[in-house]
């Protein structure tokens, strides 16, 4: 909004009436024809109209002059922007008839009875999305911003921060997810489908700017991404900041910003990779002066490098000549060690001290631990972690293997109950990380683990009761 302000102040001396273009009245207008938005928290939609308001009146000299915000009850709005219907629906040209009353209504009593109307249509066009559809539908942009798509076929500008939520958390919206986007992958992390909707919801010709995680830049998952991005938009910008600390709510932070318009055979957007040490506070000069300019099409779907095109042809080269690491190992690449529950398995150098201290043998379970963020490019960077190990019931035959379900459960907890004794009030969770399948033993084993943390006994003793799928 403040550079649509700017431009238009810009423009200001070629207009003899100059009475109404004020900041005040830029903004105003900016936020009554122009601004949309969706959020799924309520909180977060009431903040943004209270930002809306307040953007008014630090521009208003005179707070007697200062009018109500406009009307923002169908244009910041609370909803699943990533589920909505696959059709149009058919009562949108009624309900954009009656948002217009709406709006251009000055009558306190007939808005209120409009707002009833229009609510009510919203509310009957979603009520039977769960059973027609197999999900819930709260938002559709076709129906609550259908003026937008009537007269400018999509959004000129589309501004995000998506949530980064890891995909072990949406297992109950991936059955609706995977008919509707074509970047879809079971294992892909929430930003990958904001990414897919926003560009959708782009006019030919409009820009995108987005501040994500990087994940998807080398991820196995964003390939289908990667791919969909380089065909649909004209990358303009990509800024990789890695692990540098630029966001406080953001790991491993990126900034992408592009048109949507295919690519041209000589397309290329400035790519930037922050260089670790440097300072934030001249980030606005250090980026233009180091940054490059990258071609489109280097920008592979197999992974995107903001790399000079130097090390690409370096990188081409090695791929040409040399063995990939997958097809060296006959493409059994696995996801590591998963713990299932890292604050139960992984301690700190300060408590891996005192558990040995406290019976040496314990360092036999005790193996030093490096996270992905630990691994950097020809070093490695040990943050003193260490992982409790256990044998996986994976690869290690134990008493319960071969029996039913309900029979190991017994089992399990009968031989963890003669090693251990109780501790009252340790209770975890594991449904979100394990699933169905794995909850009680799961529950069983981080109480296993509560246990050796406290009790006097060493760690070792316990590799006698069973730990199932940690390998």
């Amino acid at each position: 909004m403040t550079e649509i302000v700017r431009a238009r102040t810009a423009l200001t001396p070629y207009f003899n009436d100059v009475a109404e273009r004020t900041a005040y009245h830029f903004k105003r207008h900016v936020i009554q024809s122009s601004i949309y938005g969706v959020d799924i928290e309520s909180g977060a939609v009431e903040i943004a109209k209270l930002r809306l308001w307040l953007s008014l009146v630090v521009d208003e000299d005179d707070v007697q002059q200062i009018k109500p915000l406009p009307n923002l009850d169908y244009k910041i709005v609370v909803g699943n922007s990533l589920l909505g219907f696959p059709f149009k629906s058919q009562r949108v040209p009624k309900i954009e008839k009656l948002k217009a009353d709406y709006f251009d209504e000055t009558d306190h009593d007939k808005k209120k009875r409009l707002k009833r109307e229009i609510d009510s249509e919203l509310s009957q066009a979603f009520a039977a999305s769960k059973g027609s559809l197999g999900y819930e539908v709260t938002f559709d942009f076709q129906i609550y911003f259908s003026e937008v798509f009537r007269t400018n076929e999509g959004f000129d500008v589309i501004i995000a921060n998506p949530p980064y939520v890891r995909q072990e958390t949406i297992k109950h919206i991936k059955p609706a997810l995977k008919p509707i986007y074509e970047c879809f992958t079971g294992t892909a992390d929430l930003l990958v489908y904001f990414y897919e909707r926003a560009v959708k919801l782009l006019t030919p010709g409009g820009n995108i700017a987005f501040i994500t995680s990087n994940k998807f830049y080398r991820a196995g998952y964003g390939e289908k991404l990667r791919g969909f991005l380089a065909r649909e938009l004209t990358l303009d910008r990509l800024i990789d900041f890695g692990d540098a600390p630029v966001f406080e709510a953001i790991a491993y932070a990126s900034i992408l910003t592009g048109v949507r318009a295919p690519p041209t055979k000589d397309a290329a957007a400035f790519g930037y990779t922050w260089e670790k040490g440097l300072p934030f506070d001249r980030i606005a000069k250090i980026v233009p002066e180091r940054g490059q300019m990258i071609r489109q099409d280097e920008l592979k779907p197999d992974g995107w490098r903001l790399e000079s095109p130097t090390t690409h042809r370096l990188l081409e080269k090695l791929r040409s000549a040399g063995k990939p690491l997958g097809e060296y190992v006959k493409e059994q690449i696995y996801f590591g060690i998963k713990t299932g529950l890292n604050e139960a398995f992984i301690v700190d150098r300060a408590i891996r001290d005192r558990l040995i201290r406290e019976h040496k043998s314990s360092a036999e379970v005790l193996k030093p631990f490096l996270r992905g963020r630990d691994v950097k490019r020809w070093r490695t960077e040990f943050a003193e972690q260490y992982l409790i190990k256990f044998e996986s019931s994976e690869n290690k035959t134990h008493p319960w293997s071969g029996k039913s379900e309900r029979e190991a459960e017994t089992v399990f907890c009968r031989d963890i109950s003669s090693n251990t004794r109780p501790i009252s009030g340790v209770s975890f969770r594991f449904e979100e990380a394990w699933g169905p399948r794995k909850i009680l033993l799961g529950t069983a084993v981080v109480r296993l683990l509560a246990r050796v943390r406290e009790a006097k006994s060493p760690l070792s003793r316990y590799l006698r009761a069973p730990v199932l799928g940690l390998g």
